[in-house]
């Protein structure tokens, strides 16, 4: 039979390992929460191109939009995703460079477009006729490079 203090740093042993694992399997779940919790990029397709999505889901993010940046990348837009479809007005408060701004409905499918809009043309409010649910904000020139019209659908 092993002595008495033998057990002790034995028994203290088997401790401070199954601490050491716990902490290692705690660190690991972490990061893999972590990982499955940072979602891909989401995408917008428009006739074969894709652009990367930014969102503008709150009010705060909608009133800012992309306002104060000096550039956005060409691969790239904002998407303002409002709760219910209804008339969304926009302007180029704030703004740097120049947009083409592209109103879409519940079903995606574009309802108005302003291409090219300067940031000059601030406080000039720009407005669709029709009810849009999304809102989507590029570099001038995306529309016509990825041909856009009114009635053409965008999935992301």
């Amino acid at each position: 039979m092993p002595k008495a203090s033998s057990r002790k740093k034995t028994a203290w042993a088997r401790s401070h390992w199954r601490l050491a694992v716990s902490l290692l399997i705690l660190i690991a779940l972490f990061f893999g929460w972590h990982g499955l919790a940072t979602a891909p990029a989401a995408t917008a397709q428009i006739h074969g191109h894709t652009l990367r999505l930014e969102y503008a889901d709150t009010p705060a993010q909608q009133e800012k939009g992309l306002g104060g940046r000096d550039t956005l990348p060409a691969e790239q837009a904002m998407l303002f995703r409002f709760k219910e479809a209804a008339q969304q007005c926009f302007w180029m408060k704030d703004m740097r460079f120049s947009l083409d701004i592209i109103w879409l409905d519940a079903a995606k499918k574009v309802v108005h477009i302003e291409p090219d809009l300067s940031p000059a043309t601030y406080p000039r409010d720009y407005c669709p006729a029709e009810p849009a649910q999304y809102v989507l904000e590029a570099n001038a020139g995306t529309t016509q490079a990825f041909h856009l019209k009114v009635g053409d659908s965008i999935s992301f």
